[in-house]
């Protein structure tokens, strides 16, 4: 039974994401300038991977039935952690959730395909952290409550990054600025320095609820 429960919310997530796919495309089809058309499908497929990030926790994967809850102890190490929560199968059911819906919108939305390959990889960490934070909010009562304190200090981090990027792009005038390698290193390195910052406040807040009295008699 669990089994085709499981198989309807699958086709559900499948048909509710491409509808909206294709709902989509004429909007972002319409809009006359390239660059623009680039920034409204990043926004639409980002906007696609938090919403199947939040279906696949509320039907395929939630924070109760993960392998962590299974533990005696504390996980050792933030690989540890990340293996307990299963961030590779969620991401997995992420992207078989969203791959069509971004196919759709990809293949019809008039961009240049080169640029939005360039944005996959960016979007891969970025479910990465969004998966990995929104179940360590769902274990942590710790994390619901101290979690914009790390909002506050993940965004001056980032603000910091960002200034360094644009000094070095300033001072260092060499041939990848401004080519389609430039964008993908910096994608790369800003949602990668997001997962580690996520990955880490993630883990500490996880390890302090258990040393707390949810897990006193471990």
């Amino acid at each position: 039974m669990r089994k085709k429960v499981s198989l309807f919310y699958l086709f559900l997530g499948f048909l509710i994401f491409t509808v909206g796919s294709i709902l989509i495309v004429p909007i972002i089809f319409g809009i006359p300038n390239p660059e623009a058309r680039l920034n409204w499908w990043w926004k639409f497929s980002l906007l696609g991977y938090f919403l199947s990030i939040l279906y696949s926790a509320k039907f395929f994967m939630p924070a109760e039935k993960l392998p962590i809850n299974n533990l005696t102890k504390p996980p050792q190490s933030r690989l540890e952690f990340l293996k307990q929560i299963a961030i590779g199968k969620q991401i997995l059911l992420v992207s078989v959730l969203i791959l069509p819906a971004l196919v759709i919108l990809t293949l019809f939305s008039n961009i240049p395909l080169i640029q939005a390959i360039i944005c996959f990889p960016g979007m891969i960490i970025v479910a990465l952290t969004v998966c990995t934070w929104n179940t360590a909010v769902n274990l942590s009562p710790t994390l619901r409550q101290r979690g914009w304190k790390f909002i506050l200090k993940a965004i001056l981090i980032l603000s910091l990054f960002l200034v360094l990027y644009i000094f070095t792009e300033m001072a260092i005038q060499g041939p990848l600025w401004g080519t389609v390698v430039e964008k993908l290193i910096f994608l790369i390195l800003f949602s990668a320095i997001l997962f580690l910052l996520t990955v880490k406040e993630s883990y500490r807040g996880v390890r302090l609820d258990w040393a707390g009295e949810n897990h006193s008699s471990s």
